[in-house]
């Protein structure tokens, strides 16, 4: 019996300094029934990028450092005034900087609450308290101010606007005309939009936590649909999760103890488990979900689509894609992951036993000894974990067949790197 600890989390870096990068292979990483490889890296052009959120599948809404938006290098400092609002479209590279009555796309903001077709955005002067309310039209960059009579403002599809009053809702169209209103009961929340067009769902809080009522309110009609608990959890269920998902984590930089930050896209369905297994039964790492970091130095990573991570690093923006690849394709390139660090390893591992020898009139170190040994004549003692070591204090000078005699070996899952006593690595894979 043997243990098998899961997962295998393999850190890729990524870099985006050039608009386009070409990587040496695909890196990838898999779930549990399917393999995903990232594509090159693409840099939007924007330079100078206070701040980025996503709005829907093409669509961001960013702050520059500069009046104007753009510009090739970020070194100039920000000075007032000079950070500017825009909707920027990853497909056409189209900017448009957003416009209306009273609005000012030079003041900080964030977003309340967007769909694919319009967003709220707050705004907030950087002198003074007051606070502005907007609702963007993100085809045109239309923005027109919400009145202070509208308490909680919130997008709905068909670039509609909702209204949660203390005793009633109100939906507005497109041009702030008032086009549906329906009584609710005092102590009722706006909690999402229904999984069916025209339906928003509400809390209507009781007495008792228990007492409360969920429904769902139909904003043409007015008709409710009251639901049960299973019904309730129909509705939040996503019909189709990401099988994967970002994860902020902090990865050692090269100067301890400094730490950079980095986002693994990593497996849903990847469980940290221990089980016992005979060895006949225990995976291949090819087999096991793995995560990968796909941005590393990034402020921000975040999905505009499934298969597209908008990553915000260094004031600039630029997006990664990913492609679905074939569980053979991603077991190819296990395989020679796997084989290069293990014949990397063998070979620094080798060559502190020869440096060692060196020191020692030829002498390898005896057996039983060599990490103690050859720990001072590596710059990472990890390497020599996982290796078999042959010899016992033989003298290098004596091996009448250097190319042929061996010295050692690291073994893996695929195969073996084997060391020679000339310095030579080579692998063989297993049957």
């Amino acid at each position: 019996m043997r243990l098998l600890i899961l997962p295998i989390v393999v850190l890729c870096t990524v870099s985006s300094a050039q608009p386009t990068i070409p990587l040496p292979e695909p890196v990838m990483f898999r779930t549990i029934n399917k393999a995903y490889k990232l594509l090159p890296i693409e840099d939007l052009g924007l330079a100078g990028v206070f701040g980025a959120q996503v709005l829907n599948s093409r669509t961001i809404l960013v702050s520059t450092r500069q009046s104007g938006g753009l510009r090739s290098t970020p070194e100039q400092p920000a000075s007032a005034g000079e950070v500017q609002m825009a909707l920027f479209d990853i497909n056409t590279r189209r900017r448009v900087v957003p416009s209306g009555d009273g609005f000012d796309a030079q003041q900080p903001f964030y977003v309340d609450s967007s769909d694919h077709e319009s967003a709220i955005i707050i705004t907030k002067p950087l002198m003074g308290e007051s606070v502005g309310r907007f609702w963007l039209h993100l085809g045109t960059g239309r923005v027109t101010l919400i009145p202070g009579t509208v308490r909680q403002p919130i997008v709905l599809p068909g670039t509609r606007l909702l209204d949660v009053g203390r005793e009633e809702v109100v939906v507005y169209d497109s041009r702030g005309a008032e086009i549906a209103r329906h009584a609710i009961a005092v102590n009722t929340y706006f909690s999402r939009t229904g999984n069916q067009a025209d339906e928003i769902l509400l809390i209507e809080r009781g007495p008792d936590r228990a007492d409360s009522e969920i429904y769902l309110l139909n904003i043409k009609s007015g008709a409710r649909r009251y639901l049960n608990q299973e019904q309730v959890i129909a509705e939040f269920k996503q019909e189709n999760p990401l099988p994967y998902s970002l994860l902020p984590v902090a990865v050692p930089a090269a100067t301890f103890p400094a730490m950079t930050m980095g986002w693994n896209l990593t497996p849903r369905d990847r469980v940290v488990r221990q089980i016992a297994l005979p060895s006949s039964e225990i995976p291949k790492p090819h087999e096991i979900p793995r995560s990968c970091l796909i941005a590393l130095g990034a402020q921000r990573a975040e999905f505009m689509t499934q298969t597209t991570v908008l990553i915000t690093r260094d004031e600039r923006l630029a997006i990664q894609r990913i492609e679905e690849a074939s569980l053979g394709e991603y077991e190819l390139f296990v395989r020679r992951q796997v084989q290069n660090e293990a014949m990397m390893s063998a070979k620094m591992a080798a060559t502190a036993a020869h440096i060692y020898a060196a020191d020692h009139d030829g002498q390898f170190p005896p057996s039983g000894d060599f990490v103690e040994a050859l720990a001072p004549y590596t710059k990472d003692r990890t390497v020599l974990d996982g290796m078999t070591f042959t010899f016992n204090g033989e003298n290098i000078n004596e091996i009448q067949s250097p190319a042929d005699t061996v010295i050692g070996w690291r073994d893996t899952a695929y195969g073996r790197a084997i060391a020679y006593a000339d310095g030579s690595v080579r692998w063989r894979a297993n049957p």
